[in-house]
């Protein structure tokens, strides 16, 4: 059981709560305030509907986030359960309102330890061609607005870049790469570091926000992209790529992958993954954890919009119905809540949400937020504002949840897990806009439940997990836990108990004595193999130990990395060759010498290839080695196969201590091109496959071409009627990529190839253009019979490495293209492409470059695809 919790609440110390009106458009009351936010008090955000003007304009005086104080649910003065019940609501009328004008639609919320809400653009709600556009404010659509705890008043917290790439200068830290106005997904909060966690539906990245104490907001390093890199183009990152619902468990971030939905059912899943937090950022490859399964009769699921979590480790999902990338409907998205139980998550419950549609799944209205909730608050101490049934409750936004006397509820619908009978008539249910008689579907949003964890205070805080992998020992480790004292008996702790993945408990004396509200750390050992799961329960003593104070136990659950000695990847040197990038993982104390050794392709050499490391990088440290040169140059995207010795101090009798080996295959990055001034160049169609331009050839019009800076940022032009390009007025002595955007449609029985034309790229004096041409081919397809892809093995196992796992023929020579690809068909690695002699190969695979999971083996030659399919275990 995960009971580590992602706390969301707030000091009980908070002011108490003046008196609360109702407000709608129809109900003008005099606004009174719900600041600051007390435990059991629901933030929800929504569109602002239409204007009364234009019903096709969203409503720049309409609401888009509001306070609910759901925790009274025995008042006498509205209905108990099954009717409208009308809560106090406030909107911050009394700060200038939380208006589409102030902050344009948003959707994704998060409330930080202080009482802060953070919410997030979005661009989700538009329903038809008839209905509201979706809106920016003036924070743009990467924007994310602070509503202060306490005034309720709202500024631009983070604010959008419109070059569309990341830049962690002072200028930029506080923007947001979005663009093409595709909006972020959802928000979450980390207690432990005071960050939060964004989704951006434009790149399919995760960021993180600090300096949430402020009113200026900072993007703290680089985004994780999770998957494949985003290409730089503006708008939605593809389906597969797009990251919506985020929460925070146990120190990971889980998130939902948008693969498909309503409009676009396919082959791709929407799914849940989970990612360690090391050192405050994210680390280590994507886990699986989830993939929920299809709708009732459908060949299809809608994507997870949000995720929370409860204090003992269960999850909620909320889906949300999405016909496009904009447009939103209903009636086929559900709240699933799933449980884990070591190894693997249970099936999930599926609570009712909203009447019955009519549909194969009747209850499934679910507007895309949830949040665990208290049952009701305490009678007895109902002055001091203490709630009873922790977690026991969830709230789910909704559309079309209840049909009543009056109308029809739009909004939210409250229930008591387990205790859902009679259905619908035992639920609670409030209308966010308090008119019955509108129809507000597709435009309901997110909520969360100020709350803090459930049961006895722990003593325990868990603030990181450091895993070191022991010096040449394959499968041992050397896990450091650090956590805070946080006992509520402001006592010493003296003792930690544990209980280890072997399940005998053992206990560590503490000297000195651990103070209340001072870190310490426990360094264990743990054996195992890579992308294991492993799971510690402890439990702090005080001095009277076995007798005295003590408090619950808690679990932490992290993943063993794959370790190797060191780690290796070549990166570009501008024009004049490669660098080999070293990390020393393992050696101790440095690391000082460095052989290579070109495993394949045959007959390819490097040089140099004996280096001194200087200086000699630290365990943990980075190393560039000076440029290297192979003979005969493989060409950009191949894989060179390289046998890397590294060396530790060199002894008296010459020997070097520490030596480890790794064999490593490195692809070659793309060539950059050192800039002088200008760039131009031609393209042109090599009719004839000879790779220079003749007059049998004939120029390419029309065809895109991008330069990438050293900055990320993408420039763009198009060739003209002769096939030239250019880009003017660059910046001198930096170094730039020229590369083709996608080419016009071949022969269906061709191949497309590109590559730098010979003899064309020239260098000229400075202040005159560097110019780069292309040739494009169109190959006719070979008529060649299968060419017997094969596998050695259908389960590849770790530490086989070399292991041949995949064999293949071509008959006679031809273009092709081997990859290996996951189950969504996403390419995750990339063997080889390009011409190919007849003959017979076999191909190696390191499984520690895939994650445990199931993929294929992909050849692409003579316009066929053939698949062979394996699995890498743990």
């Amino acid at each position: 059981m995960r009971d580590q919790i992602s706390y969301r609440g707030v000091a009980p110390w908070l002011a108490p709560l003046l008196t609360a009106g109702f407000i709608t458009a129809a109900q003008p009351a005099a606004a009174q305030s719900l600041l600051p936010l007390k435990q059991g008090y629901a933030v929800v955000t929504c569109s602002p509907g239409a204007s009364a003007s234009d019903g096709t304009v969203a409503d720049p005086n309409g609401f888009v986030v509001g306070i609910i104080d759901v925790r009274d649910k025995a008042a006498l003065t509205n209905p108990r359960k099954g009717g409208n019940w009308q809560p106090p609501m406030y909107h911050g009328e009394l700060s200038g309102g939380w208006t589409a004008s102030r902050m344009g639609m948003v959707f994704g919320i998060a409330i930080d330890k202080r009482g802060n809400i953070f919410v997030g653009a979005t661009s989700v709600y538009e329903r038809t061609a008839g209905q509201p556009k979706d809106v920016f404010g003036p924070a743009g659509s990467g924007g994310i607005y602070k509503i202060d705890g306490f005034t309720g008043q709202v500024t631009d917290f983070i604010n959008t870049n419109n070059s569309g790439a990341y830049n962690n200068s002072p200028a930029t830290r506080n923007l947001m790469p979005n663009t093409g106005g595709a909006g972020l997904g959802n928000l979450t909060y980390d207690p432990i570091r005071d960050q939060l966690f964004v989704t951006n539906f434009e790149d399919g990245k995760i960021y993180r926000v600090g300096n949430l104490h402020q009113n200026t907001g900072s993007i703290l390093g680089a985004p994780f992209d999770p998957f494949t890199a985003d290409n730089g183009a503006q708008g939605y990152a593809p389906l597969g790529e797009r990251l919506w619902g985020i929460g925070y468990h146990n120190n990971r971030v889980y998130f939902a992958t948008w693969a498909e939905d309503f409009g676009r059912p396919g082959s791709a899943q929407n799914r849940i993954y989970s990612l360690a937090i090391s050192g405050g950022t994210l680390s280590g490859s994507p886990q699986l954890e989830i993939t929920p399964s299809n709708l009732t009769g459908k060949a299809y699921s809608n994507p997870v919009a949000d995720i929370e979590f409860s204090s003992d480790g269960r999850m909620l999902l909320a889906e949300r119905t999405m016909r496009s990338d904009t447009v939103a409907w209903a009636h086929e998205s559900r709240v699933l809540m799933y449980t884990y139980n070591h190894p693997n998550w249970t099936a999930p419950v599926i609570p009712e949400i909203g009447e019955d549609s009519g549909r194969p799944d009747p209850h499934a209205s679910s507007s895309g937020g949830v949040d665990f909730a208290y049952v009701d608050i305490d009678a007895k101490f109902k002055d001091l504002g203490l709630l009873i049934g922790c977690e026991k409750f969830f709230w789910a936004t909704g559309d079309f949840l209840r049909h009543v006397t009056g109308g029809t509820i739009y909004g939210m619908q409250g229930s008591e897990f387990g205790n859902d009978a009679p259905g619908m008539a035992d639920n609670y249910f409030t209308d966010f806009n308090g008119t019955l008689t509108l129809n507000d579907k597709t435009e309901i949003g997110d909520v969360d439940i100020v709350r803090d964890p459930c049961g006895e205070d722990g003593c325990i805080k868990f603030t990181d997990v450091v895993i070191e992998c022991k010096d040449k020992i394959k499968g041992e480790y050397e896990v450091t836990i650090k956590y805070i004292n946080d006992n509520p008996f402001d006592q010493d702790a003296a003792y930690v108990v544990y209980v280890g993945p072997d399940g005998v408990q053992k206990t560590l004396q503490l000297n000195p004595t651990l103070s209340d509200g001072s870190a310490g750390t426990i360094t264990l050992p743990v054996s195992g193999l890579p992308g294991e799961t492993k799971h510690f329960v402890l439990q702090l003593h005080g001095k009277d130990f076995p007798e005295g104070w003590c408090c619950p136990p808690q679990d932490i659950r992290f993943v063993l990395p794959e370790c190797r000695c060191f780690d290796a990847k070549l990166i570009s040197a501008g024009p004049r060759g490669y660098r080999l990038q070293i990390t020393n993982f393992n050696i101790a104390p440095d690391a000082t010498y460095l052989l290579l050794d070109v495993k394949s392709p045959a007959g390819t050499s490097v040089s140099p290839s004996a280096i001194t490391l200087t200086p000699p990088p630290a365990p943990g440290g980075t190393w560039l080695s000076p440029v290297l040169t192979f003979t005969p140059a493989p060409p950009a995207g191949s894989y060179v196969n390289v046998l890397a010795t590294l060396h530790g101090n060199k002894l008296a009798n010459g020997v070097y201590e520490n030596c480890c080996i790794e064999e490593f295959a490195l692809r070659v990055p793309r060539r950059f091109i050192e800039v002088d001034w200008n760039v131009t160049g031609f393209v042109y169609s090599d009719l004839d496959l000879d790779r220079e331009f003749n007059n049998r050839d004939q120029p390419l019009a029309n065809q895109p071409v991008e330069l990438m800076l050293q900055s990320g940022r993408v420039l763009r032009a198009v060739t003209d009627a002769a096939g030239e390009y250019s880009f003017a007025g660059l910046e001198p002595n930096q170094l730039v990529e020229v590369r083709l955007g996608p080419l016009p449609a071949g022969p269906a029985t061709g191949v497309r190839s590109v590559f730098p034309a010979q003899g064309f790229r020239v260098r000229l004096e400075r202040g005159r253009p560097l110019a780069l041409h292309f040739a494009v081919q169109s190959r006719t397809a070979v008529a060649a019979p299968n060419p017997g892809l094969t596998l050695s093995s259908t389960t590849i196992e770790p530490y086989t490495y070399p292991a041949k796992v995949a064999g293949y023929s071509l008959p006679v020579r031809g273009y092709a293209a081997l990859t290996v690809v996951d189950e969504s068909g996403n390419e995750r690695l990339r063997i080889f492409e390009g011409d190919h002699d007849a003959g017979a190969y076999l191909v190696n695979l390191d499984p520690a470059a895939l994650s445990p999971g199931r993929y294929a083996f992909r050849l692409s030659y003579g316009g066929t695809e053939f698949t062979r399919e394996f699995e890498v275990r743990q």
